[in-house]
C-alpha cells in the first residue's frame, strides 16, 4: 500500500465523511462494502445493514488505522462473487495501490462485483485544486479525472454526480462555478447494463435473386 499522506491531508480527508454519508442515504440493498484508505468508517450512516471492510492493514502508520478490517487482500483482486454487491465505496483507492497496478484493473473489479443498478462511491484528491497540485510536485501517487471518467464509462459504470471538498469554508466555497477546485473530488456512479433488442432481418429467398437486382416470382396460369 502506497501511503503517502502528511498530517494536512489527512485533515482534508476527514472532511468528505459527512458529504459521503449524505450520498448513501438513498442508497439500499443487502451487502456494502469499503475497500481503501482505513481511517475513516464511511459507511457508519448507511441503510445498509451488512457492510464489510476489505483492503491492507497500514503497517507503516498502525496508529492511524482506525477500521479493523474483516478480509485483508491485494487491492487489485477483490475476494468477492460476481454481481453480488449493492454498494461498493472506494476511498482514495487509487492513491494507495501499487505503482504496477493499472487502474483499469480495479474498475474491472468493481463492475464484476457490483449488482446491476449497483453503486460506487470513490473518493480521492483533485489534481485542479492547491493540494492536488503540491502532491503532484511532490511525486505523490494522483489520478487525471480525464482518465477516471473514461474508466467508469468504459466499465458501464454511469456518473451521477460529481461533488468537491474544500479544506475550509472560503470564497470559493460559496460558488459552485468553481467548486470543481476543491481539494477532493467524491464521484457517484452506478452499474448499468445496455441491452439491445434484436431486431430479425427478412431477406427474399436467393432463387428469386439474380445479378442486377430482384424478379417477380412467376405467376401460376
Amino acid at each position: 500500500m502506497n501511503f503517502n499522506y502528511d498530517n494536512n491531508e489527512l485533515k482534508i480527508i476527514s472532511n468528505e465523511v459527512h458529504i459521503i454519508e449524505n450520498l448513501l442515504t438513498n442508497i439500499f440493498g443487502l451487502y456494502a462494502v469499503q475497500i481503501g484508505l482505513p481511517i475513516d468508517n464511511f459507511l457508519q450512516k448507511s441503510r445498509i445493514q451488512n457492510t464489510y471492510f476489505f483492503g491492507e492493514n497500514l503497517i507503516s502508520n498502525p496508529d492511524l488505522q482506525t477500521i479493523k478490517l474483516d478480509v485483508i487482500h491485494s487491492l487489485d483482486q477483490f475476494p468477492l462473487l460476481s454481481n453480488s454487491i449493492d454498494l461498493v465505496v472506494l476511498p482514495h483507492l487509487l492513491e494507495i495501490i501499487p505503482d504496477n497496478i493499472k487502474i483499469e484493473v480495479i474498475f474491472e473489479e468493481i463492475e464484476r462485483v457490483l449488482i446491476s443498478e449497483g453503486h460506487i462511491i470513490l473518493s480521492g484528491f483533485n489534481p485542479f485544486s492547491f493540494a492536488g497540485c503540491k502532491r503532484i510536485l511532490q511525486n505523490k501517487s494522483i489520478h487525471s479525472l480525464w482518465k477516471i471518467f473514461d474508466c467508469l464509462n468504459s466499465f458501464n459504470l454511469q456518473v451521477m454526480e460529481t461533488k468537491y471538498v474544500l479544506q475550509t469554508d472560503n470564497l470559493i466555497n460559496r460558488f459552485n462555478y468553481f467548486s470543481c477546485f476543491g481539494e477532493i473530488y467524491i464521484i457517484h456512479a452506478i452499474k448499468r447494463r445496455f441491452s439491445g433488442t434484436k431486431i430479425p432481418l427478412k431477406f427474399p429467398s436467393l432463387q428469386h435473386l439474380k445479378l442486377g437486382g430482384i424478379i417477380n416470382k412467376p405467376k401460376a396460369i
